[in-house]
C-alpha cells in the first residue's frame, strides 16, 4: 500500500512541478497569484480582455495602413505625364519645362493652377524665346503647337490670383477674352509635392507595418497565456492540492519505518523458531 501511494506521490509530484512552472511564469507577468480556481478565471478575464483591445488594434492599424496605402497608389496614379516630344524639345532648345516652377504647388492645387494657365502650363522656358522657335521650326515634330516662355514672364504667371473652381472648371478673364478651361484630373504640375507626400505615405506605411509586427507579436504571446491558463483550469484540482514533496517525504519516512519494523518482526520470528527448535531438542 506504501508503495502504491509513493508511485503516485511521484507521478503527481512530476506533474505538479510542470504546472507549477506553468502557474510562476504566468504570475509573474500577470501580478497575481494563480492557484485556486477563482484566481485563473479572473486572469481568464483578464487576457480575454487584453486579446479583444489587441484585435480592435490590429484592425485600426490594418485599416490605416490599406489606406495609407491606397492614397500613395492614388496620387502616384493622378500624376500626368508629359509628351515625349515636349522633353526632346526641352533638350533641343536647351530651356526647362515651365511646369518645373510650379513642383511645389500644394497637391489641391497644382490641378486648379494648370487650368488657369491653360496651353502654357506644357510651355518650355527659355531665355530668347525667337531664338528657341528657329530652333523648333526646323525639327520635325508631332506636336501642333510648342509654347515658349523666355523666363522674365514667369513673374506674371507665379500670382495667378484667385482660383475658383466651378464644375471642374476655371474661368480665366484675358481682359476682352474669356477662357473656360477644365481642371485636369491628372496634372503635371505640383509634381515635387506630390512625390513629397507620396513618400510621406510609404514612410507612414512602413511605421504601420512595424506597429502592426508588434501587436500581433503582442497577440501570439496573450495566444500562448489562454492556453497555459487553460491548461492549468483544466488540471486545477491537482494545482489546488499543491506540492506533494512533504507527502512524499512522509511516505517514505513511513516506509522506512514499516522496513525497520518488518525486519524487527523477522528478527523476533527467527529468533522464536530458534528458540523453539531448542525444546523440542531437549524434549
Amino acid at each position: 500500500m506504501l508503495v502504491g501511494q509513493h508511485k503516485a506521490l511521484q507521478d503527481r509530484l512530476v506533474h505538479w512541478k510542470e504546472l507549477d512552472l506553468v502557474a510562476s511564469r504566468l504570475e509573474r507577468i500577470l501580478g497575481g497569484a494563480l492557484r485556486t480556481k477563482e484566481e485563473l478565471d479572473e486572469a481568464r478575464v483578464l487576457l480575454d480582455e487584453q486579446r479583444d483591445d489587441r484585435q480592435r488594434k490590429h484592425q485600426e492599424l490594418r485599416q490605416a495602413q490599406v489606406e495609407v496605402q491606397e492614397q500613395a497608389r492614388a496620387l502616384e496614379q493622378a500624376g500626368g505625364v508629359f509628351h515625349r516630344e515636349l522633353l526632346a524639345l526641352r533638350d533641343a532648345v536647351g530651356g526647362e519645362l515651365l511646369a518645373g516652377h510650379f513642383d511645389d504647388v500644394a497637391i489641391e492645387d497644382a490641378g486648379a493652377l494648370q487650368a488657369r494657365l491653360g496651353p502654357i502650363a506644357d510651355a518650355i522656358v527659355v531665355d530668347d524665346a525667337r531664338a528657341a522657335a528657329t530652333v523648333v521650326r526646323g525639327i520635325e515634330r508631332g506636336l501642333d503647337t510648342v509654347w515658349l516662355v523666355e523666363g522674365g514672364a514667369l513673374r506674371d504667371l507665379a500670382e495667378p490670383g484667385e482660383l475658383v473652381v466651378e464644375s471642374g472648371d476655371v474661368v480665366v478673364d484675358e481682359g476682352d477674352r474669356v477662357r473656360v478651361s477644365r481642371v485636369p484630373a491628372k496634372p503635371t504640375l505640383g509634381h515635387r509635392a506630390r512625390t513629397r507626400r507620396i513618400a510621406e505615405l510609404r514612410e507612414r506605411g512602413e511605421a504601420l507595418a512595424v506597429e502592426i509586427s508588434t501587436v500581433e507579436t503582442e497577440l501570439g504571446e496573450l495566444d500562448a497565456r489562454r492556453k497555459d491558463l487553460s491548461l492549468l483550469l483544466s488540471e486545477v484540482g491537482l494545482l489546488v492540492l499543491g506540492d506533494p514533496a512533504a507527502e512524499l517525504h512522509d511516505n517514505e519516512q513511513s516506509q522506512v519505518r514499516a522496513e525497520k519494523a518488518e525486519r524487527r518482526h523477522r528478527k523476533a520470528a527467527d529468533q522464536a523458531a530458534r528458540d523453539l527448535g531448542e525444546v523440542r531438542r531437549r524434549l
